[in-house]
């Protein structure tokens, strides 16, 4: 909670708002929320409950839906009510989740004037938890009010995203889709989609409570080593779109250093709200980087863009230091094709699992990672 609302008063574009935080459980001693008013519940109302709690508290002429698992990008409410103009006023704004890309509104913003339109609620209070959003972005397709705020970003950092067993050692999680719940919610949107004529989003009922676009093999925290008084060093700023980067802006370390040969994925990187004490973005080619003083060192899908003989010689020179290093490779038979336009993209090398077992790396091959492009492989060499 205190991570999503200083990313709301960092990132907000926007002066016209307050913050109300509802609590959804046993209630909290001491709570700081730095000015945001506090609603804290005795039992539990369930999300769609502890909403209209919310809702009731407040006659604000537009509401936006986050859970304190968001952390908001820079201009997110200035973008998302652009959008509301664009459309009136009175509809639904789905921001950027980064994951259902507009087909599903899983945070919003909302104008009050819907409600008498969605029998009183923006999610029914006759579910749980699963499949409130489903309806309620499709109500609003039918009616012609909803529109996606491309550049209203508000990352998710859910838990699904992190894999199975993450999932399964989160108590919030577990409550918020346990099987029979999530049974029973379904089959009440079955029912309503009937009853008020709307259509049921494939992906939210195919995959219940789950994010299919990122891949449960990868999860940064545990493969690492996390802490909060750590020194990372990442190798190859790149896009930031991959799963792996996605999971790194939310890792609170003491310092993280991104170098990059591209200038422009270092501009694009420094937009990001990274969650570490210290974030740098050094232009740098790989190959001048000395690689002392650091903690870790993540080489994440750069050594195959580079000749062999040149990675290995940067490997060479890392094993000299104290610092563990984190490798993430495409296997590859044959060179992808760049599609990323960078020059520093071109595939040079080709690697196989045995090449690091050789070096003295722990290994744990990811087999068709890549679909049917090929496998993936962690490579970890323990700090000395």
């Amino acid at each position: 909670m205190e991570r999503l609302l200083a990313s709301i008063k960092e990132n907000a574009g926007y002066e016209d708002y307050g913050v109300l935080v509802v609590h959804d459980g046993e209630p909290v001693q001491n709570i700081n929320y730095h000015g945001a008013e506090a609603i804290c519940n005795a039992h539990r109302l369930g999300l769609p409950r502890a909403l209209r709690m919310g809702v009731l508290r407040t006659d604000s002429e537009h509401v936006m839906f986050l859970g304190n698992d968001c952390v908001c990008k820079p201009n997110f409410l200035k973008e998302a009510m652009l959008k509301m103009d664009e459309i009136g006023g009175d509809g639904l704004v789905g921001l950027n989740d980064c994951f259902y890309k507009g087909t599903l509104a899983t945070h919003w913003l909302a104008s009050r004037k819907l409600l008498p339109m969605l029998g009183g609620d923006f999610f029914c209070t006759l579910y749980h938890h699963t499949q409130v959003d489903v309806e309620l972005t499709s109500r609003c397709k039918k009616i012609g009010k909803y529109i996606w705020a491309k550049d209203a970003i508000v990352y998710h950092d859910h838990p699904a995203q992190f894999g199975s067993q993450e999932k399964d050692n989160d108590e919030g999680y577990a409550i918020a889709y346990n099987p029979v719940t999530g049974a029973e919610d379904r089959k009440l949107i079955e029912s309503r989609s009937k009853e008020f004529d709307f259509e049921i989003i494939s992906d939210a009922i195919t995959h219940p409570g789950s994010y299919p676009q990122i891949k449960p093999c990868v999860d940064l925290r545990k493969k690492i080593g996390y802490g909060r008084g750590l020194k990372v060093l990442n190798v190859g700023a790149g896009s930031c779109e991959s799963d792996l980067m996605k999971q790194m802006v939310f890792m609170e370390f003491k310092q993280l250093d991104h170098i990059d040969i591209h200038q422009p994925y270092l501009d694009h990187a420094k937009q990001l709200a990274w969650c570490s004490e210290s974030v740098n973005f050094i232009s740098r080619d790989i190959r001048d980087e000395s690689f002392e003083g650091y903690d870790i060192i993540m080489i994440f899908d750069v050594l195959e863009h580079l000749a062999k003989e040149e990675s290995l010689a940067i490997i060479e020179k890392i094993k000299k230091t104290k610092s563990k290093l984190v490798i993430f490779i495409p296997l590859e038979k044959e060179f992808r094709p760049n599609t990323f336009g960078a020059k520093s993209q071109d595939h040079l090398s080709l690697w196989t699992e045995n090449d690091f077992k050789e070096l003295g790396f722990e290994t744990e091959l990811l087999p068709y990672f890549h679909g049917t492009e090929g496998d993936a492989l962690w490579a970890i060499r323990e700090m000395l």
